[in-house]
């Protein structure tokens, strides 16, 4: 089921005028908070969502990924993690179609946070679950595949850091053991953002770098280059003083893109620089505003793409943005997105069929004002000044994938059916409950058990799964 709505938007702050397009808008969420961070433009014309829920009660927050058509109708929606916090910021498709998330889990208990990368094939069905760090907070935040095969993952180390944290870099072999490992940093809280390789010359490396100045100490907006092994080429460091961070990097040929923020009397500062691979700065875009003003990605298209956080220009309070530059730096035009709440930007991408594609979360249109996983797809890579607006929800079975870190347990819901998998020769018992909590079905077994929802009305359902002391909410539709 969708619910569409139609609107026409015109922006004073737009300088050209073309035919019409039409820009859509996607949302999807569950009973409680959702939140999109990365987008896949699948390589059979699908596209999968990564971010995180917190609609599979009683669990923290867990893992979310979604996978929709061409046409962006839902295929599915899984909810993956532990018993405790988990998160994704990223993900990406193998060349052989199976998925790549990577964020971080509190679920592996006594060792506060640690990295994650979870590979899912093609369903969204776990293959493996792996965490990475050491007894203090680690977080991933990003991953790109490697050249040679594999993948490498970016982040922030607390664990045997120099200082606070170092910004930290872990190359993965295909079943998700370390092939090499690195840190960067220095006396203060260091961490890497974003990661693209860079055919010629390595990897970029996007963050930020604690350096002390006399008596001023901040984080600065910081790229590095990094050979495919991992080793240091050089690194650029943002002389501004007060704080900041490169969110994103982008490269062509051999330009590299930067987006991000620095802060200037306390306030978020748009930061926007092409260099080239040498470090030389082509241009400085750093105009600022009257509230706080973020560039999270960026991209090479005809124009210079950028999108972000705002709150200068729109109908409510935090908005997402698109922008787009000319190739010298020169502000060509802009639109925002949102309602009366707040908006916030995660990954954009070009799809294959050359449309800007945005994922992010929006509070504004949830009655609760919770979080929703919010898509805005324009039709073209480049942004006219008028336009129609449509508006759908994305209606997905919840698939919930959970794995007991002690029992060894998996419990979820899938091709409309809840399946639990119990790595022992106990005995167990699922018990099926409506929305109200009236008990309707009750099974004992031993191992594995699959209960089909034949027969069953549209609606909330409560699975428990006795001995492992799992709950799972399931929106049946």
């Amino acid at each position: 089921m969708r619910n569409t709505i139609l609107l026409f938007i015109s922006f004073f702050f737009f300088l050209r005028a073309n035919a019409q397009d039409t820009a859509r808008i996607y949302l999807s969420g569950g009973q409680w908070s959702d939140e999109g961070a990365s987008i896949v433009n699948c390589s059979n014309g699908d596209f999968c969502f990564a971010g995180t829920t917190s609609g599979d009660a009683p669990n923290a927050t867990n893992i979310l990924l979604e996978r929709v058509d061409s046409n962006f109708q839902c295929l599915w929606s899984r909810s993956i993690g532990g018993t405790s916090v988990d998160r994704a910021y990223s993900a990406i498709e193998t060349p052989s179609g199976d998925l790549i998330v990577c964020g971080f889990t509190g679920s592996e208990m006594g060792n506060g946070y640690d990295g994650l990368v979870v590979k899912c094939n093609a369903q969204g069905e776990v293959q493996w679950t792996k965490t990475y760090g050491g007894a203090d907070w680690d977080f991933l935040y990003h991953i790109a595949m490697h050249p040679s095969g594999g993948y490498v993952a970016v982040g922030k180390k607390y664990s045997e850091s120099r200082g606070s944290s170092d910004a930290w870099i872990v190359r993965l072999n295909e079943d998700g053991t370390i092939h090499t490992e690195r840190m960067f940093g220095s006396v203060g809280t260091d961490g890497f953002t974003g990661v693209e390789f860079l055919s010629d010359w390595g990897y970029a490396v996007s963050g930020s770098r604690t350096l002390n100045e006399g008596s001023v100490s901040s984080a600065r907006p910081w790229l590095m280059r990094l050979s495919a092994e991992l080793d240091s080429l050089g690194e650029f460091v943002s002389p501004r003083l007060h704080g900041g961070e490169v969110l994103d990097v982008a490269s062509r040929n051999d330009s590299i893109l930067l987006g991000g923020y620095f802060v200037d009397n306390g306030k978020k500062v748009p930061l926007f620089i092409l260099m080239d691979t040498s470090f030389n700065i082509h241009w400085d875009v750093n105009n600022a505003f009257a509230h706080d003003y973020i560039y999270t990605n960026v991209l090479f298209s005809t124009l210079l793409l950028n999108t972000g956080v705002q709150s200068d220009y729109g109908g409510g309070m935090d908005d997402l943005l698109i922008e787009q530059r000319d190739r010298n730096g020169n502000w060509n035009s802009g639109v925002t997105f949102g309602g009366q709440k707040n908006e916030v930007s995660g990954q954009m991408i070009l799809t294959r069929n050359r449309e800007i594609a945005i994922i992010g979360t929006s509070k504004s249109y949830d009655e609760n004002q919770n979080g929703q996983v919010y898509v805005v797809r324009w039709p073209r890579p480049a942004i006219s000044s008028s336009y129609t607006l449509q508006i759908d929800t994305l209606e997905c079975n919840l698939i919930s994938s959970v794995e007991d870190q002690q029992t060894s347990t998996e419990f979820y819901f899938s091709n409309g059916a809840i399946r639990a998998v119990v790595k022992d020769n106990e005995q167990h018992q699922l018990s099926i409950y409506d929305g109200q909590g009236k008990l309707i079905q009750e099974d004992e077994f031993r191992q594995v058990l699959e209960y089909p929802l034949t027969g069953f009305e549209p609606g909330l359902y409560i699975a428990r799964l006795d001995r492992a002391k799992q709950i799972k909410i399931v929106s049946f539709r």
